[in-house]
């Protein structure tokens, strides 16, 4: 996303530097709420002090300029609390399952009386179809 703006904004550093920060500001207003997987005990919360160290590993995270390699996993030395985090909240499933629905459901969809479908809205079907629960 960054780049593509970099472009568009002709390296204009200052212009790059406040849409960074507004990227951030939005990304942290979005993943607030996983900040509560590191509360203690029942009514025991994280001190404002480990808050702000999980807040400076996430803006680190972000504003890293290598993309080639931007997995927490790769880089759990670096980024401790967001490799916990990523740990709880992008789990790899235990079994195919979900996926063998997803085709089933896909398959269900591409009938020859369907065939002019594009691909594009073949996969915008699908997911729809998968994810009716979340409307």
């Amino acid at each position: 996303v960054l780049f593509d703006l970099e472009r568009e904004l002709g390296s204009s550093t200052l212009a790059l530097v406040s849409l960074c920060e507004a990227l951030i500001a939005s990304i942290k207003a979005r993943f607030s709420g996983l900040l509560r997987y590191f509360e203690i005990g029942e009514n025991k919360k994280v001190s404002n002090e480990d808050k702000s160290r999980i807040l400076i590993e996430l803006d680190a995270y972000l504003c890293e300029e290598s993309r080639e390699q931007n997995l927490l996993f790769i880089k759990k030395h670096l980024y401790p609390r967001l490799y916990q985090l990523s740990l709880k909240y992008l789990p790899m499933p235990a079994t195919s399952a979900p996926i063998e629905r997803v085709f089933s459901q896909s398959g269900f969809l591409m009938r020859p009386h369907r065939a002019s479908l594009t691909t594009k809205n073949v996969c915008l079907l699908t997911f729809l179809k998968c994810n009716t629960f979340l409307l």
